[in-house]
């Protein structure tokens, strides 16, 4: 086993609201295809718009609403409204959070809409939907070890200290769903050294001379 001179575990907490940016950087403007039976990409729809809350349906985590521009003649209108009702799961392998299984609400003012979307649906939420709301977590980390890694080769300095060396690895673990948002913990291993630059910069202000 490796041995390193800081071991620490950082509770994060990640709103529903970063979340929903970042499925919204992902989605808004895609268009959602899929093959038909020549074998040709069919666009179907585009994302206009997406949102993210706790879901309050139950055995499901949370609720995606997507309004999408449908674009097939057969169902075309201006926009509908898709609410993907989903359970989360986290892949400790990957470092991955996904939406797990799913269960899809279309709302129009039409029933036949209504049905006739729900099938265009099931039929490309699987590779597409599911597919663009994986995050990559591992991802995101390992980019932001690699900019503190760089900090550290040269003397990150920070009110009085200068630390050196480097961060040797970041997991996620006990990753749970609360109400406003998804939580975890942090594990971070590292091998750092400490200098003092400025010693007065530690002392608080009233204790100073």
């Amino acid at each position: 086993m490796d041995h390193h001179n800081i071991n620490i575990r950082i509770p994060v907490r990640i709103s529903y609201a970063s979340l929903e940016e970042a499925l919204r950087l992902k989605l808004v403007g895609e268009y959602i295809s899929a093959k038909d039976d020549s074998g040709e990409e069919v666009k179907y729809a585009q994302v206009l718009g997406v949102s993210l809350f706790n879901s309050n349906v139950k055995s499901y985590d949370i609720t995606v609403a997507l309004r999408l521009k449908v674009l097939r003649t057969l169902f075309k209108r201006d926009s509908v409204d898709i609410y993907v009702h989903a359970a989360m799961g986290y892949d400790n392998g990957r470092q991955q959070l996904f939406l797990s299984r799913y269960n899809l609400d279309v709302r129009t003012s039409s029933s036949f809409y209504n049905a006739g979307l729900e099938v265009l649906a099931n039929t490309i939420a699987s590779n597409k939907i599911l597919g663009k709301t994986r995050l990559d977590l591992g991802a995101k980390i390992t980019e932001q070890v690699q900019k503190v890694n760089g900090q550290l080769e040269t003397g990150l300095e920070v009110k009085g200290l200068r630390l050196t060396g480097a961060v040797s690895t970041v997991n996620v673990q006990d990753l749970m769903l609360q109400a406003s948002g998804v939580s975890l913990q942090l594990i971070v291993s590292a091998d750092v050294d400490v200098e003092v630059v400025d010693l007065l910069s530690l002392i608080p202000a009233d204790l100073k001379p």
